[in-house]
């Protein structure tokens, strides 16, 4: 029952309105630094990735999925309160269980993932969807090459996860 709910939410989010509009979001332009297997910090902002596998990271550590990002798809507001001279890292939330979703795609250019988001003023993660493409990508494209040449194209919020 829980892969039909995924697979109708997907068909609904994904619907050809937002496939007719083709956004692609800019990679990260900043400084990415690995602080650790389950840290990366994007120049002042510390993004924590949990329970992942490791090719799925390279989504984080290549900038197509970034905490600007997530952030504008989540409505999450940047403090603007005045900060200390001295320089800080930025936390606000943590992504877990990154996966690939399997999808009805006639083509191999288009893969989708599904994580779970933890902010941290909020008890329940929320879960998410990313879509990426690949124009050069088939079926049998790996999924660390399919990384490697992909654009992000749509974030969707999903339900909160209880």
């Amino acid at each position: 029952m829980k892969k039909l709910l995924i697979f109708v939410f997907l068909m609904l989010a994904f619907s050809a309105n937002a496939q007719k509009k083709k956004i692609s979001y800019k990679r990260f332009s900043g400084t990415i630094t690995i602080i650790s297997e389950d840290a990366i910090k994007y120049d002042d902002e510390l993004l924590i990735i949990l329970h992942t596998e490791t090719r799925l990271k390279q989504l984080f550590e290549t900038g197509i999925l970034y905490p600007a990002i997530i952030r504008s798809s989540a409505g999450i507001k940047v403090s603007t309160a005045p900060t200390a001279a001295v320089s800080t890292i930025k936390h606000d939330f943590t992504i877990q269980k990154m996966q690939l979703v399997r999808s009805k795609s006639k083509s191999g250019k288009i893969r989708k993932f599904k994580f779970e988001l933890y902010q941290n003023d909020i008890a329940d993660p929320t879960e998410y969807f990313i879509e990426l493409r690949n124009p050069k990508a088939s079926f049998k494209t790996d999924i660390k090459k399919f990384i490697r040449g992909a654009k992000l194209t749509a974030v969707k919020r999903g339900s909160i996860v209880i």
